[in-house]
């Protein structure tokens, strides 16, 4: 159920009247299919007013622990999309998945959950993510935007949309009508197409889950996650603090701030100290040196110019330390 999406770190926006988003239950009619699922290769009503719609192929396959109809299909020249419709457990709901870091490419064994989100799984919803309108081999290859204004404009606003329109098309026509209550679920990348979503087309869904939008992307990638690694790196080229240090330093912040849980309920209300936990005697993995100490201040308060203003809105919150490893603090082992 989409309810189970509902974690730290992620905002629920309800844009449509309706009920709750995963709101349907075993006791909500099955919708059984009017037409053969090969049959939605022929014509259907152009949702799009022009932009050319082709599917590709539609047939039966395993999905989600049901027998469902896999389609797939492209929208306009490159908006490669994957449906999948169950045969005989679809409930009337319509699930899209929003797509990772640079996205550019579909999983064959169907819709994944969106980078960093809690994996979707069940057999009564029709489901469907896209490639956002290019084609890659990792969803941290951003070279296919160079010089092309046009995918860039896909990827950055119009893809969700039009995968949205098109997909309830094929719903109805698979299903005779189409989706009682849609709902969007994107993390990373997906969060930012989350928001676009909630603000350009609050009508394309009832629900929207966003979680950890890459939001203000330009500056995300072109200042932050740079800096983030130059704020760790010392002389000679290397890492300042380490991963060894990262669970020590959480415990702490949890401790400070965690009000007897084992998260930190709200970062913004946290004032904790990294100098709390500086080594005086011996330098060891349960504290930070004085160096430590500067670099982890510096990665909570975020970049700053000269004169102590922010470039980029905040720094790593309260409570994220052990994600930290992998992602700009060398994970054990991966260090020469």
């Amino acid at each position: 159920m989409l309810g189970a999406l509902t974690v730290p770190g992620s905002l629920l926006i309800t844009v449509a009247h309706g009920r709750a988003a995963g709101a349907a239950t075993t006791s909500d009619p099955i919708v059984l299919p009017v037409q053969a699922c090969r049959h939605l290769t022929t014509e259907h009503p152009d949702p799009l007013g022009g932009t050319r719609v082709q599917v590709l192929s539609a047939h039966l396959s395993e999905f989600s622990g049901a027998t469902n109809c896999a389609v797939v299909g492209v929208i306009g020249k490159s908006l490669d999309f994957d449906l999948r419709l169950p045969r005989s457990s679809y409930r009337g709901e319509y699930l899209q998945e929003g797509c990772g870091g640079f996205c550019g490419l579909l999983f064959p064994s169907g819709p994944e959950a969106s980078s960093g989100c809690a994996e979707v799984r069940g057999d009564s919803l029709a489901m469907a993510v896209d490639n956002e309108g290019h084609v890659t081999r990792s969803i941290a290859d951003a070279r296919w935007g160079a010089d092309n204004p046009s995918s860039r404009l896909v990827f950055g606003s119009t893809s969700e949309h039009q995968l949205a329109r098109v997909a309830k098309v094929l719903i109805a026509d698979y299903y005779g009508r189409g989706p009682a209550y849609s709902y969007f679920d994107g993390c990373s990348d997906g969060g930012r197409e989350a928001l676009i979503e909630a603000q350009r087309y609050p009508h394309d869904f009832n629900g929207i889950l966003a979680g950890a939008p890459a939001n203000l992307e330009s500056e995300l990638n072109g200042l932050f996650q740079a800096w983030l690694i130059r704020a760790n790196t010392g002389p000679g080229g290397r890492e300042i603090l380490t991963s060894e240090e990262l669970p020590a330093l959480h415990a702490a912040v949890v401790a400070a701030c965690g009000q007897g849980r084992v998260y930190v309920p709200d970062p913004r209300a946290c004032n904790f100290s990294p100098a709390s936990i500086e080594c005086h005697t011996q330098v060891t993995d349960t504290c930070l040196t004085a160096a430590q100490v500067r670099v982890v201040t510096a990665l909570y308060r975020g970049p700053t110019d000269p004169a102590g203003q922010s470039l980029y809105p905040g720094g790593e919150p309260f409570g994220s330390e052990l994600a930290w490893s992998g992602w700009f603090v060398a994970p054990p082992g991966d260090r020469e």
